[in-house]
């Protein structure tokens, strides 16, 4: 038994968030205060862009590529990555920088 190895486990992919879900969540998240707004941003980037948390987290303002419609990420083996930033994420990102 020494000289055999575990048997391989078949590896699943997680479930998506579900689009009414992503709304329901999105209702929470009345922007009407700063926390809200910063709520309602990060909800629409981690739904847009299928982000780490972390990778979230470690976001500066000079990564964020308006014109381009681009953001610079930075993963998992300091890996950098360009994403699309879509028009309702740069909406919920700007409604947010309003706020601050």
């Amino acid at each position: 038994m020494r000289g055999l190895k575990p048997p391989r486990l078949p590896r699943y992919a997680k479930d998506f968030l579900r689009e009414e879900d992503f709304r329901k969540m999105q209702n929470l998240c009345a922007r009407s205060t700063f926390r809200r707004a910063r709520n309602a941003a990060w909800l629409w980037l981690l739904w847009s862009t299928g982000w780490r948390e972390g990778e979230l987290a470690g976001l500066k303002l000079s990564d964020l590529g308006w014109n381009a419609s681009t953001i610079r990420v930075i993963g998992k083996g300091a890996k950098e990555t360009r994403v699309p930033f879509t028009q309702p994420s740069q909406r919920a990102v700007y409604r947010y920088f309003k706020r601050a």
